[in-house]
């Protein structure tokens, strides 16, 4: 079938027949025969079969697609600088390269939890480092209009040719206080607490160290009864004098109490200062930014 590399047709060499000359057997059938093959190598609108090579479309672009659909023209597939892109409306929506899924899946400047231990293609890891502002240009301008709200996850960089990322590594991720009142900041980016804390006295709940050693009067008044026959006479005071009278002996009992009953209770200090953990059950994994580059 004689057709040109943009599959343009053409009759084979002596088809053609002029009036008054016979037709020729080699000018009939020749172009009846490669017009059979042509129609051969048709592909049936129908579906009726299938291509048995590859289709080669034009390349297209994002506001006309080289495969569309009926009725929308700014709808369907083109061929991207190193992949294939998806537009609905004139509008690319998706794009797949040799790296993935480019776009479509995942929006620049999206933050994506995963186990590897290091970055996957299209993603950094946010370990506070500076990046290009050419090389990641779709995120530097996320980053610009971040800062303008002041959005601290991101910084102007070196001011001319870099930005800055936020830090991540060993940090627990929790959504902005708008609005909740929880106490915390409503600014993305903003940092606070801590792996461990040490209670200073100012910490503790208000308590006294006091303490009683009883009923007890500090004039400690009391009395040592003594009895050594059918009668006894009793002095009174603290020096207590006791007489024996049963008959003509007479026995003295001395007795001294003394009347200070002051003592001490020492009570010790204890503890050591030492900070302890309040970090929460925490399994660690890796968190990638995603740059669409």
């Amino acid at each position: 079938m004689p057709s040109d590399a943009n599959g343009n047709y053409t009759l084979p060499d002596g088809y053609l027949a002029t009036t008054g000359t016979p037709v020729q057997v080699s000018q009939h059938n020749p172009p009846l025969e490669d017009l059979a093959d042509a129609m051969s190598g048709r592909l049936p609108k129908n579906g009726a079969a299938p291509m048995t090579g590859p289709l080669r479309l034009v390349a297209g672009s994002e506001g006309q697609p080289g495969i569309t659909f009926a009725g929308a023209p700014g709808t369907g597939f083109y061929r991207s600088s190193d992949g294939i892109g998806i537009s609905v409306d004139g509008a690319r929506v998706a794009e797949v390269t040799a790296s993935g899924l480019r776009r479509g899946g995942f929006h620049v400047g999206q933050l994506i939890p995963t186990t590897r231990t290091s970055a996957i293609p299209l993603t950094v890891q946010p370990i506070g480092q500076m990046l290009s502002r050419t090389a990641y240009a779709e995120l530097w301008a996320v980053a610009q209009a971040e800062i303008a709200t002041g959005n601290a996850f991101y910084s102007n960089g070196n001011g001319t040719t870099t930005f800055g990322i936020g830090d991540l590594r060993g940090r627990a991720l929790a959504m902005a206080d708008i609005g909740a009142g929880v106490g915390f900041s409503s600014q993305i980016g903003a940092r606070a607490g801590a792996l461990s804390a040490a209670l200073s006295i100012s910490h503790l709940p208000w308590h006294n160290h006091g303490g009683a050693t009883g009923a007890m009067d500090r004039n400690n008044p009391h009395s040592h009864p003594a009895f050594s026959g059918p009668a006894i006479a009793v002095g009174g005071g603290f020096d207590t004098i006791v007489h024996r009278t049963d008959g003509p002996l007479s026995q003295t009992y001395p007795g001294s109490q003394p009347s200070d009953i002051n003592h001490l209770h020492p009570i010790n200090g204890e503890g050591g200062g030492a900070s302890f953990s309040i970090l929460q059950p925490t399994m660690v994994c890796n968190w990638l930014l995603f740059t669409g580059v």
